[in-house]
């Protein structure tokens, strides 16, 4: 009895020491060989790679892990589970900014590590755009300017500055960079620039833009209307004198059957 009341100390104190062994358990993610800061980020370029490893630290035993993207956990291979694992994002796009990715131990998700990519990208500007517009109507230049970081836009008319004159307005969004004209007139023509620049570089568009006067267009419209109900009309004319006709036919042989 007094050899059971010894012993049972000493299992307590071995499970305590046990508990706080698990809890010393660690998960870490690594990048080019530097851990990185738990809910950190990394800065990264688009259509490059990047290896993310993450590692188990303090596991008496085996330990298996399990990758997510945001909340969509990530398949991998068997011999990739065990006490290190890796994913590799391969080219990264527009797509992964700002997304996170994170590690965890499977027999308890409470342990793990997390990064989010900080993903630097130029803006998506090339080449030209042909233009035209009725004088009188509404026209609006668009430059996709979605970047990181984000960049500084500026517009030019004819390799000179831009003078917003009358009906003309700058439009500027985390995606798009507009110039919108709201009343086209002959002097709105001409070569316009849209130019995005930050730290990957300067990307520009250009735009011709042509005002055209008024044509004296004939309204194709309601004349297509105005002969669709006029055939319609006389369809039907002709269908009643058809049925007119007949009747009187079967009338006149009813007539010949009697006499």
């Amino acid at each position: 009895m007094r050899m059971a009341v010894k012993v049972l100390p000493c299992l307590l104190l071995l499970t305590l020491c046990s508990q706080l062994k698990g809890a010393e358990v660690i998960v870490g993610i690594w990048n080019h060989g530097t851990l990185v800061e738990q809910n950190g980020w990394i800065t990264v370029n688009r259509s490059e790679a990047v290896t993310l490893d993450c590692r188990v630290d303090g596991a008496e035993e085996e330990e298996e892990l399990v990758w997510y993207r945001e909340r969509m956990r990530v398949n991998l291979p068997p011999h990739n589970k065990l006490n290190s694992s890796s994913v590799c994002i391969n080219p990264i796009s527009d797509a992964d900014h700002l997304v996170t990715f994170s590690c965890h131990l499977k027999r308890d998700e409470l342990v793990n590590a997390s990064v989010q990519l900080n993903v630097q990208f130029a803006p998506l500007l090339a080449g030209s755009e042909e233009v035209r517009v009725e004088k009188g109507n509404e026209v609006s230049l668009t430059c996709d300017v979605y970047s990181n970081p984000r960049p500084a836009v500026s517009w030019s008319k004819n390799n000179s500055s831009l003078d917003i004159g009358l009906h003309c307005q700058l439009i500027q969004d985390g995606r798009e960079a507009r110039l919108h004209i709201s009343k086209a007139q002959p002097y709105h023509q001409g070569e316009y620039k849209c130019e995005a620049t930050n730290s990957h570089g300067s990307y520009s568009k250009t735009f011709q833009l042509h005002v055209d006067d008024k044509s004296n267009r004939v309204p194709f419209e309601p004349i297509i209307a105005a002969v669709v109900v006029a055939v319609l009309t006389i369809s039907m004319a002709f269908v009643s004198r058809i049925r007119r006709i007949a009747k009187c036919c079967k009338k006149g042989d009813l007539t010949s059957t009697g006499q």
